[in-house]
């Protein structure tokens, strides 16, 4: 099974028109009840090769403008990303102060336990290479009830 693709249809329709124009000049075409004369039918196809075309056209436009939109997001992105980290500092976690600038409190993310048995290594690892102990907590506090 083959692919028709847009491409593939435009030369089609300008053979079929060519071959029309050729073979067929003057004839009244019936298609669904309806006469075409071959100069209708002419018609029809420029106007459906000349609407692939301009999608193309249209199409490598947008591909363009697409493009020059990531290339300004990558250069403008450190500058905005610090406007809004100073934000951040000023205003706090406050929901209300950060939506007048369009922003949401960051979250933390939930950690995995893959994260957290990296952490416990490389807490580990640091306390050996500084020559330290965990901090020990206190014993918890036990009250007795008198009766």
């Amino acid at each position: 099974m083959s692919r028709t693709t847009k491409q593939s249809t435009v030369t089609a329709d300008a053979s079929l028109k060519e071959g029309i124009d050729q073979k067929y000049p003057g004839t009244t075409w019936v298609s669904q009840g309806q006469p075409y004369t071959t100069a209708q039918i002419d018609a029809l196809l420029d106007k459906r090769i000349a609407a692939n075309k301009e999608s193309d056209q249209k199409y490598a436009d947008w591909l363009g403008s697409c493009a020059a939109a990531k290339l300004l997001m990558e250069q403008t992105s450190p500058v905005i990303h610090s406007v809004e980290q100073r934000i951040r500092a000023e205003v706090g976690s406050d929901p209300a102060g950060l939506a007048t600038f369009g922003l949401k409190p960051l979250r933390k993310g939930k950690r995995t336990a893959q994260s957290k048995a990296q952490a416990a290594e490389k807490a580990v690892a640091t306390r050996k290479r500084n020559g330290t102990k965990p901090a020990q907590s206190p014993p918890p506090a036990v009250t007795i009830a008198k009766e």
